[in-house]
């Protein structure tokens, strides 16, 4: 059960997995193996005419829960952590980390309101960095990297 839920390899689960690592495809299988296995102890045990030891099966089913709940918190912050980052690259600029036109074209609106009801003045700048492409051919394409890096910085 613990296998299953907690490899080290479980961080990976919405990463399509790579030929040769077989602990992703097998986790779907030992999951489900480890969540039927109290059931199914037990209604073996019940068609037999035996005694069952509920507690056993309680503690196993219990500690299955936890691992399979564990996991799932563990995917959730994941998926939080990567909508977080394809929102922030979404809306700037890889490269000079500056808002970029989907930004602007999603946040104008929330920041001109803002700015009405609260007085703030709202600074907006565009910079057009003449004969950057000259300069990029004849540098290099990190030279002129590091042009936008430092102008925006600037």
């Amino acid at each position: 059960m613990g296998a299953a839920a907690l490899t080290p390899v479980a961080d990976d689960a919405g990463v399509r997995s790579t030929v040769g690592r077989v602990m992703p495809r097998m986790r779907l299988p030992l999951l489900t193996v480890a969540s039927l296995m109290a059931p199914g102890v037990l209604a073996w045990h019940a068609l037999r005419g035996r005694s069952v030891d509920l507690l056993v099966i309680a503690a196993g089913s219990t500690l299955l829960f936890l691992l399979v709940l564990a996991r799932l918190l563990g995917l959730l912050r994941k998926v939080e952590e990567q909508a977080a980052e394809v929102a922030l690259l979404a809306s700037s600029d890889p490269l000079t980390g500056l808002p970029n036109r989907r930004y602007w074209e999603t946040e104008i609106h929330q920041v001109l309101a803002r700015a009405a009801r609260t007085g703030e003045p709202v600074c907006v700048a565009i910079v057009d960095l003449d004969h950057f492409k000259p300069f990029n051919d004849a540098n290099g394409h990190d030279a002129g990297d590091t042009l936008l890096r430092d102008a925006s910085r600037a």
